[in-house]
């Protein structure tokens, strides 16, 4: 498992590669942004990201939050000295900690992305900081815009380029021009010329706005305990401050207008589009100005730019992207998440120079078939299509493992591959087998089956997917992709056959236990990987129903469920309903998953009483179960988006009582109960509108739920 992580001034993203998966973002309490913030308590231990920002509340002496900054100063004053790798060092240990959860193995290697200008005394501080997290395979350090470079690249085609980056995030500001050369030597990436501003960034404009809500208020007194607090409620008062003007800059690139609170004034302020560009304007024009000097003195001829790459947070203001057009002449290449593009791009091959491992492309044309007399259409075969008798060598032997019958079985399939046989298939003919021998077995999902030697080849049949209800949408980076309905998915050819065979390279062994973790690729150029089996309940319904991982590309995950063709939830009673189904509806491809593909162990992480969760929630907050709340919360988000409920916006979006309650719990996932420290939070929750807004929530998600029989 490959890791890239950019150690950010304000925020650390980090992306991995399992085998020949697309990158997926590693997610820090369900957000792919961690504050690069370390704290460190009266033991010496250092906390990171959230749990930081929350302990200097209390103690902000021991609290620093852009340990980047200080990657020359050596040691930095926490209550005690730490020295900076230290620092660094705790944020790397989170990253490679989460990543190990979520890859379920041991990090092979590792890109960390750094700034251009950075020397080799910063470097070394990074690579011991590295060190300290853990990473003992190589770890390769990459200049941050080399690594935008090659996301871009990767999107809009490798070639001869001369390609700008312009990085504005929360504290810093660097620009520097990457030339690619794909014909040169090893067909390498190299910075050309590269400039910075340490003290420019988005955090400058949130000053500005809050300087321009100060002289607008007036209320020197009340304005001097939000700048310099004393007192605990003073510093909570400044906190959500700041916090609003952030995000009303954030809604003024959508919106015209954005409405803020001035706490201890108890007033509100509207803040314009044009003013936010009257203020940011200043600052914009000197990163621009340092591009200018950038390209000037550039040591090397350029050529035309061939993109102008926008990196960062602060790089959505639209003004941004508007002076660089007149500035340039170039039109800035627009992301919708900028501050993911370096992490990205990290682990890219034309970074790492490993080979590329992409699944092979799913062949355009149905599989040619062997000739001889037709066959009857077997139980998986699509209705008059063709198919090769058992164990000929277009349908070699099924083999007896992860859901496959033993010799000579002619019962129902398992459709578990954990071993849980509570759910089953119709099976297919029975055919003489032997058992599989040697290495390759089990199989790798998402592997190609291959035929018996001299056989006409016969292309992977593709993995299941059922498209959504609707109108098609163009999805934003990192949101749901749905595709059209009106594109039919091709019906399989043959039956289901999997025939053992050496899997393909991975980065160490197989995590352990197996659970078909590679993605196996789409139609569409997607890949999905990871289908689960849930036990869902209702207060009308109760049964089982599939999950999977729809993986797009860079960051984009969509979780997929199966539906009916007016896009509602299929819910069926039991897995034998399940099995009976997939069985007469094989264009129904996410149903129709094989049994080594659907992931069912029997664990309550995929036990969802919705029911229960209402009856649970009206009991007093002490005795919540964090864990239980949290995942039954992170399914309804799921199916909101899939069912295209928008009508839960209010119940489930950001700062209502759902969402409260569950930025507190998450806090506490690892604790039986909700702690001392989340009560105390929880209590000044209203419960009451907190079971309304979920009994309001499942009833919709009722409403959307088919009857499958």
């Amino acid at each position: 498992m490959e890791l890239g992580v950019d150690l950010g001034t304000s925020s650390t993203v980090a992306f991995l590669r399992r085998g020949g998966a697309p990158p997926e973002p590693v997610l820090f309490d369900g957000a792919p942004l961690l504050p690069s913030a370390v704290y460190a308590d009266d033991n010496g231990e250092l906390l990171v990201g959230r749990d930081a920002v929350h302990a200097a509340r209390a103690r902000p002496e021991r609290f620093e939050g852009n340990p980047k900054r200080r990657i020359d100063d050596g040691t930095v004053l926490l209550g005690a000295e730490v020295r900076v790798e230290a620092l660094l060092g705790a944020l790397l240990r989170r990253v490679v900690t989460e990543a190990r959860r979520v890859g379920g193995t041991a990090v092979t290697g590792a890109t960390i992305c750094h700034p251009a200008a950075w020397g080799p005394g910063r470097r070394a501080t990074l690579l011991r900081a590295a060190a300290a997290a853990g990473l003992d395979g190589p770890v390769r350090l990459v200049p941050e815009p080399v690594a935008a470079a090659a996301f871009h690249l990767r999107r809009h085609g490798p070639g001869p380029a001369d390609l700008l980056v312009y990085d504005l995030g929360a504290g810093t500001f660097d620009v520097a021009v990457v030339r690619h050369a794909p014909d040169g030597v090893a067909g390498r990436m190299e910075v050309l010329c590269s400039a910075g501003l340490d003290e420019t960034g988005g955090q400058d404009v949130d000053a500005a706005v809050v300087d321009l809500l100060r002289r607008r208020s007036g209320a020197p007194e009340l304005w001097a305990r939000l700048d310099n607090p004393a007192t605990v409620a003073d510093r909570a008062a400044r906190r959500q401050l700041w916090d609003d003007v952030r995000n009303a800059k954030e809604m003024l690139s959508r919106t015209s207008s954005a409405l803020i609170y001035l706490p201890l004034l108890d007033t509100d302020q509207i803040v314009t589009r044009e003013e936010l560009e009257q203020l940011a304007a200043p600052l914009i024009q000197r990163t621009v100005a340092a591009v200018a000097a950038a390209l000037a003195e550039c040591p090397v001829p350029l050529r035309p730019l061939g993109a102008v790459i926008l990196v960062g947070g602060a790089s959505r203001m639209p003004l941004v992207a508007t002076m660089l057009h007149r500035a340039l002449g170039v039109a800035p290449t627009i992301i919708d998440q900028p501050e993911l593009v370096v992490a990205a791009g990290s682990i890219d091959p034309m970074v790492t120079g490993l080979p590329s491992t992409a699944p092979p492309p799913v062949p355009a044309g149905p599989p040619p078939v062997p000739a001889g007399p037709p066959v009857p259409a077997g139980p998986y075969a699509a209705p008059g299509s063709p198919a090769a008798p058992p164990g000929s060598p277009a349908n070699p032997p099924m083999s007896p493992a992860y859901g496959q019958p033993p010799t000579g079985w002619t019962g129902p399939v398992p459709i578990s591959g954990g071993g849980d046989t509570a759910g089953t298939m119709p099976a297919p003919p029975p055919a003489p087998r032997t058992p599989p021998q040697g290495p390759g077995w089990p199989p790798v999902a998402g592997a190609p089956r291959q035929p018996a030697a001299g056989a006409p080849r016969q292309p992977a049949a593709g993995a299941p997917r059922q498209p959504a209800a609707g109108a098609p949408r163009q999805p934003a980076a990192g949101a749901p992709l749905r595709p059209p309905p009106q594109q039919p998915w091709p019906a399989p050819q043959q039956p289901w056959v999997h025939v053992p065979q050496q899997p393909p390279p991975w980065h160490g062994q197989p995590p352990a236990p197996w659970s078909g973790g590679r993605p196996v690729p789409q139609p569409d150029g997607t890949l999905l990987g990871n289908v689960e089996l849930l036990e869902l309940a209702t207060p009308r319904r109760r049964g089982v129903t599939l999950r999977g991982q729809l993986h797009g590309g860079y960051g984009v995950v969509e979780h997929v469920f199966p539906a009916d063709a007016d896009g509602r939830l299929l819910v069926f009673a039991d897995t034998l309903a399940l099995a009976r189904h997939a069985a007469r509806d094989t264009a129904d491809r996410l149903v129709a998953t094989p049994p080594w593909l659907v992931r069912n162990d029997g664990a309550d992480e995929r036990r969802f009483d919705l029911e229960l969760l209402v009856e649970h929630l009206s009991g007093p907050p002490q005795r919540w179960l964090p864990s239980f709340v949290c995942r039954c919360r992170d399914l309804c988000a799921q199916l909101v988006v899939f069912l295209d409920l928008d009508d839960a916006d209010d119940m489930l979006g950001e700062h209502s009582t759902i969402d409260q309650v569950d930025d507190v719990l998450r806090r506490h996932l690892d604790d039986a109960t909700a702690g001392r420290a989340a009560q105390r939070r929880l209590a000044r929750i209203d419960q009451a509108q907190l079971v309304e807004d979920w009994t309001d929530l499942i009833a919709l998600i009722d409403e959307h739920i088919a009857d499958a029989a």
